[in-house]
């Protein structure tokens, strides 16, 4: 089959570029992600450096909070709670590590995002039509770093969803109880970053096949699997479903024969000079290593994206930046 996500013709205003700015950085400034952004259940954590790379976003972390109730009074709090925490477990790390101290300031004002939490709340609404799930975004106030999360919030539970910058369609999977995980799979396999998943971004016209496999076709070196919850205005929290994401650790692969996904396999690559997702998989592990890293506590896994800026002062990337289309 194949896909077909086009990239609508809404450009920025000339008056509103800066000197030396690209129509494409004022856009994802402005917009944050492309138009359209398709992924199933929240995008791949990383896969949007491409279009980051024009913005000035400090550390961010996309952290998962585990918790066993069905029911959780008082959301909030644990959330905020849980934040601080991860946010000064992973700035403990960095700095014992070694930050540069250009990037000082950039640890200093990192962004926590909490990803199973299902998107709503102060970001906007859901209402159900007879075709998909529709959530209005519409949090007060334009924020780049939060506007670039609401992709990576759960949309749903088995469900592909398709963001825009107005709305995001849930499309529920009813197929596809038992799945862990769907993983787009290119010429090198790799998603850019640590997580496999599937995440398309446009414009993009992409040929592919699509099967369920297992086992040795779904490699999984860490899985990582949360409850998604659904935070209701009073604070209280139910659990809706679960999320499954898959860590690799880069440079080794294991297999787990319980990890069941289904694979979107590209087919010839992304067509008349679409995007789709980053072509060049060129990179060494210690390249990607160096520029995305994984904190891990007892029992979590923090990914952590470095600022973008730290990408940009690295020369000779092939087809790493997102592109206006022709």
């Amino acid at each position: 089959m194949e896909i077909n996500i086009p990239q609508g013709k809404i450009m920025p205003s000339v008056n509103s570029l800066d000197p030396g700015t690209t129509v494409e950085g004022a856009y994802i400034k402005m917009l944050a992600d492309p138009e359209f952004v398709l992924y199933y259940e929240s995008f791949p954590i990383g896969d949007d450096i491409s279009w980051t790379l024009y913005t000035d976003l400090p550390y961010t972390v996309y952290a998962s909070l585990n918790d066993s109730r069905q029911t959780i009074q008082n959301f909030n709090e644990l959330e905020a709670d849980f934040v601080s925490n991860v946010k000064k477990e992973v700035s403990d790390y960095l700095l014992t590590k070694g930050v540069d101290d250009d990037y000082l300031k950039d640890v200093e004002n990192m962004n926590v995002f909490l990803t199973n939490k299902l998107v709503g709340g102060e970001l906007g609404s859901w209402h159900h039509t007879s075709v998909a799930d529709i959530f209005n975004i519409s949090f007060t106030g334009f924020n780049l770093a939060k506007a670039s999360s609401i992709k990576y919030l759960a949309c749903g539970d088995n469900a592909l969803c398709l963001k825009t910058h107005k709305n995001i369609y849930r499309f529920p999977l009813t197929n596809c109880d038992g799945i862990d995980s769907i993983e787009l799979h290119t010429d090198s396999f790799w998603s850019f970053g640590h997580q496999r998943g599937f995440g398309l971004a446009s414009p993009c016209k992409l040929k592919v096949k699509i099967y369920r496999a297992s086992g040795n076709n779904c490699y999984c070196h860490q899985k990582l699997s949360t409850p998604i919850f659904n935070v209701s205005e009073n604070g209280t929290a139910t659990t809706i479903g679960k999320r499954t994401m898959c860590f690799n650790e880069l440079g080794e692969e294991k297999a787990d024969n319980n990890f069941q996904c289904i694979i979107v396999e590209a087919v010839g690559g992304a067509k008349d000079g679409t995007f789709c997702y980053v072509k060049d998989r060129s990179w060494t592990y210690n390249n990607i290593a160096e520029d995305l890293e994984l904190v891990k506590s007892s029992n979590n896994i923090y990914p952590v994206l470095k600022p973008p800026r730290h990408w940009r002062g690295k020369l000779g990337l092939k087809n790493i930046f997102w592109r206006w289309p022709d």
